[in-house]
């Protein structure tokens, strides 16, 4: 039994981007077309200058170029786009518009460009691979997602929302680490004396104000291996490393 790979990427909310850049008219027009019956959005440049340009005006998914574009080499071009903060990431599929021996695939890769297609005379193996890279895109923008909302999370989890300070649970568990460890230590306990009268005088956001200069303060003056950390309503408790 055989399996039919289809044509098309998978679906998402949009097409995916895919910028062609050659200076050769004709056969940039010709991979764009391809590109275009596989389902993707498609950008067609004629310089890497272009290219890098379009960067900030798209945000492609991909980048598809040419190995020689108006006398800029691929290798050039992917240190610039390397260099720059919104195509760190993006894929960068190279051919050869003449042919290309193995020692010019091994440079392009070695560069840091994602792949290299050594003939256009593959038009299924060029197409096969850019919908390799698309996909292998598409993970990594979903794990990065996944990465921000866990760090988001714990973020959550851990720190007081007013003063971002350590939360009274994770003071907990500091404490119970260092007791584990049998390491010394010295606690801190400290009260806001007169909180009452700041937040009845003054009102409730100026309490709040009061707590976040405190807690700021406190982070401040503590060293790398101390802790800060907000008890509840006006206490914070601080604790230090190898204090008697």
């Amino acid at each position: 039994m055989t399996f039919a790979l289809s044509q098309f990427p998978a679906a998402t909310e949009r097409p995916d981007v895919v910028v062609v850049a050659d200076d050769d008219a004709q056969r940039r027009e010709a991979i764009a077309a391809a590109m275009r019956r596989d389902g993707y959005s498609v950008r067609e440049v004629a310089s890497a200058d272009q290219a890098l340009r379009i960067l900030d005006v798209v945000e492609p998914d991909l980048l598809l170029a040419c190995e020689q574009i108006a006398g800029t080499s691929a290798l050039e071009l992917c240190s610039e786009l390397r260099g720059r903060e919104g195509g760190r990431h993006t894929p960068l599929v190279v051919y050869s518009g003449t042919g290309a021996d193995e020692d010019a695939i091994a440079r392009a890769l070695f560069a840091g460009c994602d792949d290299f297609v050594a003939s256009l005379d593959r038009t299924r193996e060029l197409s096969a691979r850019v919908r390799v890279q698309l996909r292998n895109r598409r993970v990594f923008n979903a794990l990065a997602r996944i990465r921000a909302e866990r760090d988001t999370f714990r973020h959550e989890a851990t720190t007081d929302p007013l003063t971002g300070v350590l939360n009274r649970r994770s003071l907990e568990e500091e404490l119970r680490q260092r007791f584990a460890r049998g390491l010394p230590f010295a606690v801190l306990f400290l009260d806001l004396d007169h909180f009452k009268s700041i937040n009845d005088r003054f009102g409730h956001d100026a309490g709040d104000e009061v707590l976040r200069a405190v807690a700021s303060r406190l982070k401040r003056g503590m060293r790398s291996n101390d802790c800060c950390g907000r008890w509840g309503g006006e206490d914070f408790v601080m604790l230090l490393s190898n204090v008697d």
